[in-house]
């Protein structure tokens, strides 16, 4: 059965949205990542048209970087890395994603983009 992504009317009309309401609005979805590609089962990657967020575990916590290619923005666990003083595992984490992105079928679009911005926020804050 074909899903079709809702209207901003719909999506205004409704109190509240579950996160199926969500993916239709949105477009994509969550998949996990092949442990080949260097994580576990644990790890999650959901890409969007012009964004993605990747799930993991590090150091028994849950993680998270998320990309917006619009603003050209990376986070790691929901703060702007351009505010953070990374960790080296940290940052290892964020260069890692970027061979996932190229092994992931749907993350490889925006995998150039998300490598390159990140350098760019690595020179500026070395």
């Amino acid at each position: 059965m074909k899903e079709r992504l809702m209207s901003r009317e719909e999506v205004g009309s409704k109190a509240s949205n579950t996160g199926v309401d969500l993916r239709r609005i949105m477009g994509g979805k969550a998949h996990r990542v092949r442990s080949g590609i260097g994580r576990g089962v644990d790890a999650m990657l959901a890409v969007y048209k012009d964004r993605f967020t990747y799930t993991f575990i590090l150091n028994k916590e849950v993680a998270s970087i998320h990309f917006d290619a619009g603003s050209r923005k990376i986070y790691f666990k929901g703060h702007n890395i351009q505010n953070l003083k990374l960790k080296e595992e940290e940052r290892n984490e964020l260069v890692r994603l970027i061979d996932i992105l190229e092994e992931d079928e749907e993350g490889r679009e925006l995998r150039f983009l998300y490598e390159e911005t990140l350098a760019s926020i690595f020179a500026d804050t070395n």
